[in-house]
């Protein structure tokens, strides 16, 4: 599996390579969350809550035909041994190609019975039965993506990568905003995702080098392929009904304009987790499958894992706190709520920042099946949580189910991984009170800065600033600290 076997010259060129591809990845982040906010407030101006809300429910799809057409070749690919063999490449590419083809046929079948499963609570909703159809061909498109994509993974070429997704998500945005500004339609968002899908597949194939891909399927490659994809499909099932689920239910219990509003909140609470779960899937994963299992790669997680949660933990802290003074200065009244919707959303969050590295971790070790079994956790969860909660206290108890349905995930992942010898709860519990006091900081500043009467703005500053600096005080201080150490200077010059 691993060509490197954890000697200290090999494992130090490593973690070279791994902190500069984690910058390319965090400005990526940063630039895409700049272009994807930006959007998403000049779109909430030209459209109507309630298109937001249809498009909550086509999301759902998007992203799970999204996830069903890649059948786990990306992590195949990365972790294989013959992830360079130009038939195993076209093998991944030919079988992700046709279960896209599968799927898109799949979206067409469901789209009548889901729009009148909608429909039946709000008559907007039937229109999905034209949404559907035509965000089912993003499979198609998805699946005809260049296994370009995972070589550069697998190398550690993050810096193209990221300048790729950059491109297509910038220009599909101007598609988006052009179409909502000149029509005022939920076409306008089925048709950004469609643009972006076709340009992410058609600049995979012409900018990224290597082999081009030919239909082909040998044996041998299809037969390692599935037997290592066998779980990541089953995860991948899960994962996607784990995370999607929520908008599914609450699309029959609440209007479709509150959904919508729903549907802002989740997007701006999954920044910080998106963020630590790219550099996770993109740094972490591909260095440790580098790594021979064992000791040393179990050392090198449990490293790496310190600093991503710290990360997180201050970006968690910053977002908290400034959530409604966010939400107050980017939307108009009709959003309001998502204020309080972010919040309790990052609670459950936090976990799933808690939970990224460890996933990364077992995915290095080949382990699919424990991948699996945290999203099984999140999903029987969510399905007893989402419905009692709104049973019992109505939609805000259906968003706190949500919350606490990561939380389930995040017990059932820290029990696999010390099973593999990676300690982690008396360091996350540690965290969790440091984040908590942090946050209720940050919360007391804003509620200060309101009473002073100060804008939103001043409150937003003051409420991220008083939870965030605090951790970004100590990243600097541990860097000063290693930095200063006897024979640190000669350590990064012998790397």
């Amino acid at each position: 599996m691993s060509e490197v076997t954890g000697g200290r010259p090999e494992l130090t060129g490593l973690r070279r390579r791994a902190l500069g591809n984690t910058a390319w990845t965090v400005f990526g982040l940063g630039a895409a969350n700049v272009i994807r906010l930006g959007g998403n407030v000049v779109l909430a101006g030209l459209l109507f809550p309630e298109a937001f809300g249809l498009m909550a429910i086509c999301a759902v799809f998007i992203q799970g035909l999204w996830l069903f057409s890649d059948v786990g070749t990306g992590p195949a690919i990365v972790q294989s041994e013959r992830g360079d063999d130009p038939a195993f490449l076209d093998t991944a590419w030919t079988l992700q190609l046709l279960r896209g083809a599968a799927l898109c046929l799949a979206s067409a079948a469901l789209a009548w019975p889901v729009a009148a499963f909608y429909g039946a609570s709000d008559p907007l909703a039937r229109d999905l039965v034209y949404y559907l159809p035509a965000v089912g061909l993003t499979a198609v498109l998805d699946g005809a993506v260049s296994s370009r994509v995972h070589s550069y993974s697998r190398h550690l070429r993050v810096r193209e990568l990221t300048l790729l997704e950059l491109l297509y998500q910038a220009l599909s945005m101007l598609v988006m905003v052009g179409l909502a500004w000149a029509y005022a339609s939920v076409w306008a968002l089925v048709a950004g995702s469609l643009v972006k899908s076709a340009l992410r597949a058609a600049l995979s194939h012409l900018v990224l080098e290597g082999p081009p891909n030919r239909l082909r399927i040998e044996r041998a490659a299809a037969h390692a392929q599935l037997r290592f994809g066998a779980w990541v499909l089953v995860s991948t099932v899960l994962t996607f009904l784990a995370a999607q689920l929520d908008r599914l239910l609450l699309g029959r219990l609440v209007p479709l304009d509150l959904l919508g509003v729903y549907g802002m909140a989740l997007a701006l609470s999954t920044l910080p987790v998106y963020a630590l779960a790219q550099v996770s899937a993109k740094v972490v994963f591909p260095v440790l499958s580098r790594l021979e299992r064992g000791p040393a790669q179990t050392a090198e997680a449990a490293r790496v894992r310190v600093a991503l949660v710290v990360c997180g933990a201050g970006l968690v802290s910053a977002v908290y706190p400034a959530g409604p003074a966010l939400i107050g200065l980017l939307y108009d009244e009709r959003y309001a709520a998502a204020g309080w919707i972010l919040q309790v959303l990052l609670v459950g969050g936090w976990f799933q920042l808690l939970d990224a590295p460890s996933t990364s971790f077992l995915l290095a070790r080949g382990e699919t099946r424990a991948v699996a079994v945290g999203n099984a956790a999140r999903l029987a969860a969510l399905l007893a949580l989402l419905p009692l909660g709104f049973a019992t206290f109505g939609f805000a108890g259906a968003v706190a189910g949500v919350a606490l349905a990561d939380v389930a995930r995040y017990g059932a992942s820290a029990v696999i991984v010390r099973r593999r010898g990676l300690r982690i709860l008396r360091l996350d519990a540690a965290l969790t009170g440091a984040v908590a006091a942090t946050c209720a900081l940050g919360v007391g500043a804003a509620g200060l800065a309101q009473a002073e009467g100060a804008g939103r703005l001043v409150s937003l500053v003051a409420a991220a600033g008083a939870g965030g600096l605090p951790w970004a005080a100590l990243g600097l201080a541990v860097a000063w600290r290693r930095g200063s150490r006897p024979g640190a200077s000669a350590q990064v010059a012998a790397g």
